[in-house]
């Protein structure tokens, strides 16, 4: 029977060790960060509709461009009247192919041109914005899924230790050594750490469902994930705030929007600015016409029109005002961005800064939590320790990994949203 015992406490001393913690794994990997992304932007509905709007500002680039080319138009009729000098009716015919071209009128054509060019790049960094946000999302539920993974791996070791612990006791009872108490205690808890694990399994589930939503990926329980967890990145630890600020200043893509929209009214001025000037235009015909009472059948013209709208109620002079007024708004609108940018790192930076040495700390916790964990199990062993210190020292344990799992989760958090705010993937 002793021996039976030793054998119980040799493999719950087996059972404690930081496998799960060490993010060790013999299962082979599946997908990583990478494929999900790729595959988030790939499936993305929301990121398929934003490409069909930037086709569309790009086609009114060419729609811009087309109206410098001349309009050409054809017309031909047929008639029949009995409306003559002669009291006759007759039929009368018609052709006609006729050219217009708008040639100046104070830069209006390029003005439009450019405005419609930087439409389509503000929506290019719309688009682009769009697409950090999925990623962003991908990357949290990534790293959020990996936590849940490893607390229902250390939840189920949880279960298997109490359960040992419960045989112990049971097999302690059984050489006259035990208590019913202990027997008792062990019940308790293993009927807590099942609930603990029913917890996280029901929550990695839905997690699941979810991440094959964003995807488009055929996750199930099987899935393995390749363990990213626990990896530090060394990119921003020896960063400065200001060097960080600089870096979203040239890729936050709402940043470069708000740029490109400026420069678009800018250039919607300057074609409102040109509707104050007269407009120059040039056109030419060729007609024929078959009637009885026409002498000639056939007639040309060409010639150049110019016209000015001398007035027109001021609408175009408070037109002008309100293009004025919204170009100081996107100013004001990209100064307001700067601050909260700068605001936004800088409180970002900190908690990616604390949340990276709260790992060394609670790395520590765990460590003292594990040495003591085997120290009451071999004091427990030796009839030294009750089983209420040694659930104690189990459940401690537990927390110290929840606390280390949390810690490291909490740290790839930070990251990515620092990464947003910077305007970039790593990925």
């Amino acid at each position: 029977m002793k021996l039976t015992l030793k054998i119980l406490i040799v493999t719950i001393l087996f059972v404690t060790n930081n496998r799960i913690v060490l993010g060790q794994s013999d299962t082979a990997i599946i997908l990583n960060l990478s494929i999900c992304i790729k595959a988030a932007l790939d499936f993305s509905p929301v990121l398929k509709e934003g490409s069909v709007q930037t086709e569309i500002k790009n086609h009114a680039i060419s729609r811009t461009k087309s109206s410098q080319l001349p309009y050409l138009t054809t017309l031909a009729s047929y008639n029949l009247t009995n409306q003559n000098k002669l009291d006759n009716n007759y039929n009368s015919l018609s052709y006609g192919i006729n050219a217009s071209q708008f040639v100046w009128q104070f830069g209006k054509n390029k003005a439009l041109a450019e405005q419609a060019k930087y439409l389509y790049q503000a929506e290019m960094s719309n688009f682009r914005a769009m697409q950090l946000n999925v990623v962003l999302q991908v990357k949290l539920f990534y790293f959020e899924y990996l936590k849940y993974v490893k607390l229902l791996e250390i939840a189920k070791n949880n279960v298997e230790q109490a359960e040992l612990f419960l045989s112990a006791a049971k097999e302690k009872k059984a050489l006259g050594i035990g208590k019913n108490s202990d027997i008792f205690k062990s019940e308790s808890d293993v009927a807590d750490t099942k609930y603990i694990y029913s917890t996280y399994e029901n929550h990695n589930t839905k997690l699941r469902s979810e991440f094959r939503q964003l995807t488009g990926l055929n996750i199930s329980g099987n899935t393995r994930f390749e363990d990213e967890l626990f990896v530090a990145d060394i990119n921003y630890t020896a960063s400065v705030t200001d060097t960080l600020v600089s870096m979203a200043q040239n890729n936050y893509p709402e940043l470069k929007m708000i740029d490109d929209l400026l420069l678009s009214q800018e250039a919607y001025i300057k074609s409102a600015k040109a509707e104050m000037y007269p407009k120059i235009s040039a056109g030419a015909g060729y007609n024929w016409y078959y009637n009885p009472i026409f002498k000639d059948n056939d007639f040309w013209n060409a010639g150049i029109t110019v016209s000015w709208d001398i007035f027109s109620g001021y609408r175009k002079k408070y037109q002008l005002k309100m293009e004025k007024l919204q170009s100081d708004a996107f100013t004001f609108q990209k100064e307001n961005l700067l601050l909260t940018i700068r605001k936004e790192i800088n409180n970002q930076f900190l908690t990616f800064k604390e949340n990276f040495s709260q790992i060394g700390i609670i790395e520590s916790l765990l460590k003292s939590a594990t040495e003591n964990m085997n120290t009451v199990l071999e004091e427990y062993k030796q009839g030294v320790s009750s089983m209420l210190e040694l659930a104690n020292a189990r459940s401690e344990n537990f927390r110290a990994k929840e606390k280390y799992i949390n810690a490291w989760y909490a740290y790839q958090i930070s990251k990515v949203q620092l990464e947003r705010t910077l305007g970039v993937t790593n990925k």
